[in-house]
Order: C-alpha cells, then sequence, then structure tokens
C-alpha cells in the first residue's frame, strides 16, 4: 500500500552481458523490460502456471523458480502507471530515470523484444525516460536508497517519499553524468567523492582488489571498507577506482566512462603479471602499515590467538576494535589453522592467501569471526567460490560448476576442473560447518 505523500519506486536491473547496450536500447524505445522471452505472454498465466513453466524449461529449485515467479508478476502485476523506474546496470551505475506510462506487455518484436537482437526481453513496461540525471553512480543517491538500488534480484519495488525524491534527482541532474564526458561534465562530480589524484601505489593497491574480487561492490564491503582506511579516502572513491579499472579492461564497454591516466599506466604494467601485482601490492600495503602497525600488532596477535584457542568471536566482543585490526586477525587464525596452505590446491604463497566466509559476510553479521565459516584459499580458488563456481559438499569434497565445462583453456582444466570430486584440505581444528557449507551450496553454486 503506497501511502499519502509516497510514490511506488521500480528497479530494474539491465541483466545482459552488455548491460550498457540494453540501458541505450531501452531509452531509445521507451520501454524497461525483464528476460524469460521463452515463456511467452504471461498476460492471462496463473502464478502456479507461470511457476511449472519455469521449472519444467530451467529444472529450477523450488526456491530459484519462486524467485523467477515473483519478478515476473512484479512486472506484470504490481508495477503501475506512474511509478518512477530506476534502470541499473551494475557497476554502481544508475542508467536511467523515469516514469511508467504503460502497464505490462509481451512484445517481441522490437529492439528490445526480439530474440536475434542484443536483448531479447519480451515482458515490457512502457517508461517515459528523463533526459537527465542519467549514467550516475548510486551515491550520489541517499544511503538507503543507493543501497536499494544495488539490491539482488532483477526487478524490487519500494515506497518512497515523493518530495524527497524529486529533490534527490534535481540535486543529482546538474553536472554529474558519469557519462556526460564530452559534456565536460566529469570534471564536477563531487570532490568528496573524486579526492585528490590517486598515486601510483594507490592504484596498485586497487587493481589488486579489483583482480582478485571484480569490480561488484559497495561501500559496506569489508575490502572496500579496509582499503578506503587505508588510503584514507572514502569507499565511495574506491568503489569509482574499481569501475574505472572496468572500464580500462573492457575499453570502456561497461564499468565508468572515465579514468585518469594512470589506470591505464598501471593496468598496462602488470596485464598478464597478476603474481608480480599481488607481490607488489603486499609490499606497498606493508609500507603504509610500518607507520602505524608496531602500536596493533600485538593487539592483533591477541586476536588471533584467541580465535584460534575459541574458534569465533561474537561481533559484540569486537566492537571497539578496528576493523582493519579484526581482518588481520582473522586472517592469520585462518591460515594458521589451515597449515598456511590453499584448501583446493596446496598453495602456501602467503601472500596470495586469504581467509574466505563461506556464508558471506554481509548476510551473517554473527559468524563474520567464526572459524567454522571460513576457508584459507588462494585468490583463484577464493573468486570461483565466491562467484559459484566452485562448491564444497558436507563431507569435504569440492563440486566444480558444470559451466566451466564449457571452457577449452588448458588453464581452466588444470586450475579448476581437475579439482572436482576431490576432497579439500582440512584444518588443524575448527572444519568448515556442514549449515555453511550446505547454504553455499544452496543459494551460491552457480550449476
Amino acid at each position: 500500500m503506497v501511502l499519502l505523500g509516497q510514490m511506488q519506486l521500480v528497479r530494474i536491473v539491465a541483466h545482459h552481458e552488455d548491460p550498457r547496450v540494453a540501458a541505450d536500447l531501452f531509452a531509445s524505445e521507451g520501454i524497461a523490460a525483464i528476460g524469460w522471452s521463452s515463456l511467452g505472454d504471461l498476460g492471462s498465466k496463473t502464478r502456479k502456471e507461470i511457476k511449472a513453466l519455469i521449472q519444467r524449461q530451467w529444472k529450477t529449485s523450488e526456491q530459484e523458480s519462486a524467485r523467477m515467479t515473483w519478478e515476473l508478476l512484479t512486472l506484470r502485476d504490481t508495477v503501475k502507471v506512474g511509478d518512477t523506474v530506476f534502470a541499473y546496470v551494475r557497476d554502481n551505475t544508475v542508467a536511467l530515470v523515469g516514469e511508467v506510462v504503460r502497464g505490462y506487455e509481451f512484445n517481441n518484436s522490437n529492439k528490445v523484444g526480439n530474440k536475434s537482437g542484443p536483448v531479447g526481453y519480451a515482458h515490457q513496461i512502457g517508461v517515459r525516460w528523463r533526459d537527465a540525471p542519467r549514467t550516475f553512480s548510486r551515491f550520489l543517491l541517499p544511503k538507503g536508497l543507493s543501497d536499494w538500488v544495488a539490491g539482488r534480484g532483477t526487478i524490487g519495488i519500494r515506497n518512497y517519499d515523493r518530495d524527497d525524491l524529486e529533490r534527490t534527482i534535481n540535486k543529482i541532474s546538474p553536472g554529474t553524468h558519469i557519462a556526460a564526458k564530452k559534456a565536460g561534465r566529469e570534471k564536477n562530480l563531487d570532490p568528496k567523492i573524486r579526492g585528490p589524484p590517486w598515486t601510483r601505489d594507490e592504484d596498485v593497491l586497487a587493481l589488486a582488489l579489483y583482480k582478485s574480487t571484480g569490480s561488484s561492490h559497495d561501500d559496506e564491503d569489508p575490502e572496500v571498507a579496509e582499503l578506503s582506511r587505508l588510503l584514507k579516502r572514502t569507499s565511495a572513491a574506491v568503489v569509482f577506482k574499481l569501475g574505472n579499472f572496468k572500464a580500462v579492461q573492457t575499453k570502456g564497454r561497461a564499468g565508468l566512462s572515465h579514468f585518469a591516466p594512470m589506470d591505464l599506466k598501471v593496468w598496462r604494467e602488470f596485464d598478464g603479471h597478476d603474481s608480480e601485482l599481488y607481490q607488489e601490492a603486499e609490499k606497498i600495503r606493508n609500507g603504509i602499515y610500518a607507520r602505524f602497525k608496531d602500536r596493533e600488532v600485538g593487539q592483533i596477535e591477541d586476536l588471533a590467538r584467541r580465535l584460534m584457542k575459541e574458534g569465533r568471536l561474537s561481533t559484540e566482543r569486537l566492537s571497539q576494535v578496528l576493523p582493519r585490526q579484526k581482518g588481520a586477525a582473522l586472517r592469520d587464525a585462518v591460515l594458521e589453522n589451515y597449515g598456511g596452505k590453499c584448501a583446493f590446491c596446496d598453495l602456501d604463497i602467503r601472500e596470495m592467501l586469504v581467509a574466505a566466509h563461506i556464508r558471506r559476510w554481509t548476510d551473517d553479521s554473527e559468524n563474520r569471526y567464526n572459524l567454522s565459516n571460513t576457508l584459507c584459499l588462494c585468490v583463484l580458488h577464493h573468486s570461483a567460490f565466491d562467484n559459484g563456481l566452485l562448491t564444497v559438499s558436507d563431507d569435504g569434497t569440492i563440486v566444480v560448476s558444470q559451466n566451466l565445462r564449457k571452457s577449452n583453456s588448458r588453464a581452466v582444466r588444470s586450475a579448476l576442473l581437475n579439482l572436482d570430486n576431490t576432497k579439500i584440505r582440512m584444518p588443524l581444528s575448527y572444519p568448515p560447518g556442514k549449515q555453511f557449507l550446505a547454504d553455499h551450496k544452496r543459494l551460491f553454486f552457480n550449476n
């Protein structure tokens, strides 16, 4: 129910291999759309019929089928004429803002819906997209709205105060287009977000984070928060920098449209040399820490000892400890628990090992410092595990996603496919919790 003075907001993610192309087509066609077009026109289908079609076509789980059904019915039944729509293209970027002018229709003949086109999304609504703002950072929105825009799922719905929304959009409109480089507007971005020019060492640290975890971060991610404190920059600035590296990697097809010459220079310096990059980043990080580490090292060692003794520490007990110290202590304890080796491949280069959470950091604050919710992984297998390409059964058997079997790469076969049906390296104490592993397999494994 929409209360007096409020309006309904709709978030639609341009879920496509090239989301910016999809967003451009949304704008030119005056529509927003989502996928699963092979289900056909949903106009007269019941919830039960749609769910049955989904399960028959894609063999999805009960939970996944229910989620897909909810998203399709939200577009068909919940979105109303007059609602405000945000088209989100990942990388913390909102591409478009507009108002719904036409309800649900199935259209597989226009440029967005045609299955032979670049998008192929036939479940559509009509939208009058605003000329401004376009292609702006979600961090320019109030925090609650920013977090909602980047939420999970293809579509989201929420209520919001009508006057507050207009004030927010009007504040963004002047000179905040990230993509309006031709108009010379990028230089007008909020200086609190841009900050002073990044140095080569700062870029190296950001590139190491990007290479190990990708660009899909928000300002509450622990890795982003840790790097922002280390560099004395805002979390938003770190997220922007990760988006810049995405743009460098994709030659401007994705990520933020404007990157500094230093970004390109550092990318070229370490392109194809990830090991050297991580070693250089660790050297720079240690140099920064050395300036203030002596007074903290005792507390980090004490926390690590407590973790190894007790297996877990509650978040409340650690509320007065700096996040960086907690992160360092957790990493030390996890590496010690696994004998300083990756649980998947036995790699023992300390600079390339991380404390990987099984149930994600953002999803379970109570078990952030629970050793049974961690694995010691190298940066490669951490990325594969976090992205659902690898998981672990409750008996410690590694399971490889079918998606990896499509690759003809010898590197993929050697480093990933060969892990299938092998056992993880078991820790000295505190083995991974069976429920944590089951949750990872059920929620995140992409098979």
